[in-house]
């Protein structure tokens, strides 16, 4: 089964969810985006045994919820009134700024963010392996400032940086790969929006 965004116009919410896609559980995404001029993108292959995929840096809270709404308007209206307002989930941007400091050792550093130019997005996607459709919300915050980080110390199988020129662009678009390894979708969304691209290029900074 295909995963679809859920759009943002009146003709896409009003219409009925197919019984079968109806969402039993959550999971929204916090995705860190940290942008420097001269390296480019901070990618996280996660799980490298395995998943052995690139992607923005991201901390996930999720947990099983029966969507009781119809219609795309209405699990969208229920996931604000319902979700949104849970402990876990309003504590969701800090638990992303601790594991991220984590990863890049620096566990007792400092990480400053800011809205990101790219939006939020709402999926529903299907597991296979638990056989159940799930309501993604998808955010994406940009670092402003960030405590210094040694690069040296960090493993490049799990954390690298992906330079955003013309030549690794094309490169990265038409193979879909970074090193070898696959890029996920959102982060290929990202680099073959140029508007999209220049405005992450234009909140880089210097570590």
């Amino acid at each position: 089964m295909q995963n679809f965004k859920i759009l943002k116009t009146p003709d896409f919410l009003e219409k009925k969810i197919p019984a079968e896609c109806v969402p039993h559980r959550f999971a929204i995404a916090t995705n860190i985006l940290l942008c420097t001029p001269d390296k480019g993108l901070l990618l996280f292959n996660y799980e490298p045994q395995k998943w052995n995929q690139w992607y923005p840096y991201f901390s996930s809270v999720n947990d099983v919820y029966d969507f009781k709404g119809e219609t795309y308007q209405e699990i969208v209206e229920e996931f604000y009134k319902e979700i949104i307002p849970r402990e876990n989930v309003q504590n969701r941007v800090c638990k992303a700024e601790d594991n991220f400091l984590k990863l890049l050792e620096i566990p007792n550093g400092e990480v400053k963010l800011e809205e990101s130019p790219i939006k939020p997005e709402i999926w529903l996607k299907y597991s296979k392996t638990q056989n159940i459709w799930t309501f993604y919300y998808i955010e994406f915050l940009q670092v402003k400032g960030i405590s210094k980080i040694d690069l040296e110390v960090l493993d490049k199988n799990v954390v690298d940086f992906m330079p955003l020129n013309e030549v690794v662009v094309s490169s990265v678009l038409e193979s879909g790969k970074f090193k070898g390894i696959d890029v996920v979708d959102n982060t290929l969304d990202i680099i073959k929006d140029k508007e999209t691209l220049k405005k992450i290029l234009n909140l880089s900074i210097v570590i």
